[in-house]
């Protein structure tokens, strides 16, 4: 019963994870709540349909081969020190613990060959200084950022 609480405990932390801001293929977030939730004794809270999974596209690949559906998850690997050691690891995460011990300068995040290298990623991320494609090869051409 210790195992089931301690994954649920887990499933807990991951929901209070934020969402990736970019969208991929597969979320972090969603496939460890959907690796918990067996071990949990729940449920699979996952209802959003994928466009086109990876045994699809190794379907229609050159290579023809025999795909079978997921492998269920080994839940007797999960002991209750594995996943302490996992809720303590996605504590830390959430905490930023690591980014508050190991801060970065101001010389990481400005290095003298370009430094509004980071700033601009982040913009672009975060979708405030969108770069049209003339701006961008204007950018590789002349090399100045």
């Amino acid at each position: 019963m210790a195992v089931k609480e301690k994954a649920r405990q887990l499933i807990k932390l991951l929901e209070k994870l934020p969402d990736d801001r970019v969208k991929h293929f597969a979320s972090f977030k969603q496939t460890q709540i959907d690796k918990f939730n067996p071990i949990a004794g729940l449920q699979s809270t996952s209802t959003k349909k994928r466009s086109r999974g990876i045994t699809d596209i190794v379907k229609t690949s050159v290579i023809q081969t025999e795909v079978t559906e997921p492998r269920p998850i080994k839940t007797d690997l999960y002991t209750e020190p594995v996943l302490d050691r996992q809720i303590v690891a996605l504590k830390n995460i959430l905490n930023d613990k690591h980014s508050k011990f190991y801060p970065l300068g101001d010389k990481l995040l400005r290095p003298k060959g370009n430094p509004n290298y980071y700033d601009r990623l982040v913009d672009n991320l975060t979708g405030e200084k969108k770069e049209n494609f003339l701006r961008g090869m204007w950018t590789v051409v002349t090399g100045k950022y």
